[in-house]
């Protein structure tokens, strides 16, 4: 899950209305890192007369360890930025990791620092550790690891993983900006980070097309916009909105929507649009929504294709143990006692699914007020085995 983006900004806010800290020469998008990329001639469904940008940037699935735990990371790399995931083996559960205070992390020689975040017993979401090293020119990824107070250090080595079975993912990062965000003058900034699909397993060029179809989709819908809006177009009229502000009132935007990858193999994709938005109000606005596509037809995959017909009941009762053992609430306790906005607990469908397990979002708002954040609900595939319908695309 990718909150610290929101955690950073919020703290920006709170501090003098200020978004987060980006480059003050940010007008346009960035353009570095992949300048031939195959553009899908209908990566923009939505019939904009604004030309769909050229991918720029790219996307590594890496394996190797930390110390002497096997872990598995996605990074994303646009312009001088990377960000992206990693989880260990034996847990399953992603760990996000970003860009210090959002900021150009990656010089020209690979060498790059992460700041990890994840969640923590008595303090929430937290950073929890740093990464420091350098993407080699032969792909391998290696540095040392260190905890908070540094009294912990590992070395870390990772290896680009085939991809076979796998989509070939080129990136695409929208990035705008009006007014100077490192000053305390009101300033707009947007960007908007998707990916785009090359080539799938097969050459089925139809399941290209479905793919890139239904994420200018899911994009299109999560725009700053009344309407579904392409991501190009939406960023324009964005800033032009907040130079329409009156002078008196002006305070800073803010805009982001960043794709993080859970999954890219098995003939599988799993990924999720975290976006996070403030134009005003009380408090920003942040939530994520899952999308999981079968990289052999293009199509979306539903908990039906995973499961055995008759699975919700077990399913659900599984996901409302580990919400309980999450917030430490009785198995008897009404979950109004500890917040919730009910005590029937039902599982929505926003879905991913990783190497060891799947994981169910409860977004800001949809189970529990604001104060109370996102709810991620892991179940390991080992815990329902039983359950997977014969065939399934989870098969591993």
């Amino acid at each position: 899950m990718k909150r610290i983006f929101a955690f950073t900004l919020l703290v920006a806010l709170m501090a003098g209305c200020k978004p987060k800290n980006v480059p003050a020469d940010a007008t346009t998008q960035t353009d570095t890192d992949i300048t031939n990329a195959p553009q899908p001639a209908d990566a923009n469904p939505m019939n904009s007369s604004t030309p769909a940008p050229a991918p720029n940037g790219y996307y590594k699935q890496l394996k190797g360890t930390i110390g002497q735990q096997d872990v598995q990371m996605n990074l994303v790399k646009t312009g001088n930025k990377l960000y992206g995931n990693y989880s260990y083996l034996e847990i399953g559960e992603f760990i996000d990791l970003t860009a210090p205070e959002n900021s150009d992390n990656i010089d020209e020689n690979g060498n790059f620092t992460l700041a990890e975040f994840s969640n923590t017993k008595g303090e929430g979401y937290a950073q929890t550790g740093t990464f420091k090293g350098q993407i080699r020119p032969d792909g391998t990824v290696a540095g040392a690891w260190s905890s908070p107070d540094e009294k912990k250090i590992f070395n870390f080595t990772l290896n680009a993983i085939p991809l076979n079975g796998s989509a070939d993912l080129q990136m695409v990062n929208i990035n705008k900006q009006e007014g100077n965000c490192k000053t305390e003058e009101p300033c707009a900034h947007i960007e908007i980070i998707y990916p785009v699909i090359a080539k799938l397993p097969g050459e089925n060029r139809q399941a290209v097309n479905n793919i890139n179809n239904a994420i200018a989709r899911a994009l299109a819908e999560s725009m700053p916009a009344e309407e579904p809006t392409p991501p190009q177009q939406a960023a324009e009229q964005f800033i032009a909105d907040f130079k329409e502000q009156d002078a008196s009132y002006k305070m800073s935007w803010e805009h982001e929507v960043m794709t993080n990858i859970y999954h890219n193999a098995n003939n599988l994709l799993s990924i999720g649009f975290s976006t996070y938005s403030f134009t005003g109000g009380a408090h920003p606005n942040h939530a994520e929504a899952f999308y999981n596509f079968n990289l052999l037809t293009g199509k979306q995959v539903e908990l039906s294709d995973i499961f055995s017909a008759g699975y919700e009941k077990r399913l659900t009762m599984l996901a409302e143990q580990k919400l309980r053992k999450l917030y430490a609430i009785g198995a008897k306790t009404p979950l109004t006692e500890a917040g919730f906005f009910e005590d029937k607990f039902a599982l929505n469908d926003n879905f991913s699914v990783s190497t060891t397990g799947i994981a169910f979002l409860f977004n800001p708002y949809e189970i529990a007020p604001y104060a109370m954040g996102e709810q991620l609900i892991t179940i390991p595939w080992a815990e329902i085995k039983d359950m997977l319908k014969p065939g399934s695309i989870i098969n591993w």
